[in-house]
């Protein structure tokens, strides 16, 4: 549909100087018939109203559900338009990511309001790009300095669509000052950190923070499931589950340990008490407070911690599964994309360049606290150190699949995960609950 649409615009760019081309010589013609200095007025007329419109600034609308970066946004917008003063950014950022999807979707669908967005690395990135809605930025300049693994992320068919901005890594802050007291250090292995969990709660320091009552089991699960099996292998669990391929989940042997991971942390009960129920802003407190020693989290709180936990001397370390002990797993930042349907399209691109330059992205990964996804970047802010150390052992990064069918198994999938880890279900009969709605949803024939 874009290709469609780029040649639809070639064509009416031809007309368009046909038709100027004809009437620049009707309008000849006519003052030569005529010998008046008609001919001349007309031109300078002409000239000055081109002139005045070629001058004339454009306004891009750029939404995102980033409101965090608000600050840092509006410095690198006020940089962009100062070097390109026929092009003003129009900066929507949103709280409430559900009801910016809702005005994201109703706008690309009438095509007024979004030339630039942000979009999560999710099903909806895929599900917009088949639907037409983005623009290929292959050959913008960025992708020259753009990491192979973020480009792979954003790729689809051959065709790069976004700019990843970074990416999180979701792993397990620990109270330096509370491990030294009570004389542990960070876990080798599965067993150790139970082991370690013990001796916390001995000294009334509580379970691992987990906000389950906001993720659920997913984040979880999606970390035990990287981390085991790395992002290939996820990618397939996730594609032979849209397309009808899977019929038994226990031939992935890391999908499967995944899930028994899930259910030894239920049984260990290494997670804070009633981590059903506690939210983002209640895990950061706990940790804050000192009522729990480690907490898994976002790296996104470097930016913010001293404000969600002042004071605390932190490290970080990987979640360990049953077999793996040091990969990390993250999960892609925002994608931002360009409106394929925008009455801008070079002007949107170009802002988009500009923000994956690596001085601008510098500017950027400096004020949000990501790691980068641009070569050439200088992140000096404080524990870069420690991502960049974790980034060495390994990272597995969540990828990005392209399914079609996921209203018919998405919320089976969840509530298995869920069950698992937070009710303690038993993991065999969960997984063949979710065959029993895989069969019955006969994927094969929803292609």
């Amino acid at each position: 549909m874009i290709m469609k649409k780029s040649k639809l615009i070639s064509v009416l760019s031809l007309i368009v100087f046909a038709f100027l081309f004809v009437v620049a010589g009707c309008g000849g013609n006519t003052g030569a018939a005529d010998k008046t200095t008609g001919q001349d007025q007309t031109t300078q007329a002409a000239t000055t109203q081109a002139t005045t419109v070629a001058q004339e600034p454009v306004t891009i609308n750029f939404t995102t559900f980033r409101a965090d970066d608000e600050a840092v946004m509006k410095k690198l917008i006020e940089k962009f338009e100062s070097e390109n003063p026929l092009i003003k950014i129009n900066y929507d950022p949103q709280k409430d990511s559900g009801a910016y999807y809702q005005t994201l979707k109703a706008n690309v669908l009438t095509g007024e309001g979004v030339d630039v967005f942000d979009i999560h690395p999710s099903v909806d990135y895929a599900s917009f790009i088949r639907e037409g809605y983005m623009a290929d930025l292959s050959a913008l300049d960025f992708n020259g300095n753009y990491m192979d693994g973020a480009k792979t992320l954003t790729t689809i068919d051959g065709k790069n669509y976004g700019y990843l901005n970074g990416v999180n890594m979701i792993l397990c802050f620990y109270n330096k000052e509370i491990f030294k007291e009570v004389g542990v250090d960070v876990p080798k292995d599965f067993n150790d950190l139970v082991s370690i969990v013990g001796k916390l709660k001995e000294k009334n320091y509580g379970g691992i923070a987990y906000c389950g009552g906001d993720v659920k089991g997913v984040w979880m699960a999606a970390a035990m499931m990287n981390e085991e099996g790395g992002p290939e292998n996820y990618n397939k669990y996730v594609t032979d589950i849209d397309t009808g391929v899977m019929t038994n989940i226990k031939d992935n042997a890391a999908i499967y340990s995944a899930m028994k991971t899930l259910s030894e942390i239920n049984k260990s009960k290494i997670l804070y008490d009633n981590s059903a129920s506690v939210k983002y802003d209640q895990s950061l407190a706990l940790f804050a407070q000192k009522k729990a020693a480690i907490m898994m989290m976002g790296t996104w709180v470097f930016g913010t911690s001293e404000t969600d936990f002042p004071g605390i001397d932190y490290g970080i370390f990987a979640f360990p599964t049953l077999n793996k002990s040091n990969v990390a797993y993250a999960e892609p930042a925002q994608i931002t994309c360009v409106f394929s349907k925008s009455k801008y399209l070079e002007q949107a691109q170009k802002f988009v360049n500009f923000l994956a330059t690596p001085e601008n992205t510098s500017i950027y990964i400096g004020a949000a606290k990501m790691t980068t996804t641009i070569k050439g970047v200088n992140a000096d802010f404080k524990g870069s150190e420690m991502l960049s150390e974790q980034m060495e052992k390994g990272v597995n990064v969540l990828p990005i699949v392209n399914v079609k069918n996921t209203d018919l198994w998405q919320t089976a999938t969840f509530t298995l995960y869920e069950n698992i880890l937070l009710k303690g279900a038993d993991v065999d009969k969960e997984i063949a609950s979710l065959e029993e709605i895989l069969k019955k949803a006969d994927l094969k024939n929803k292609q």
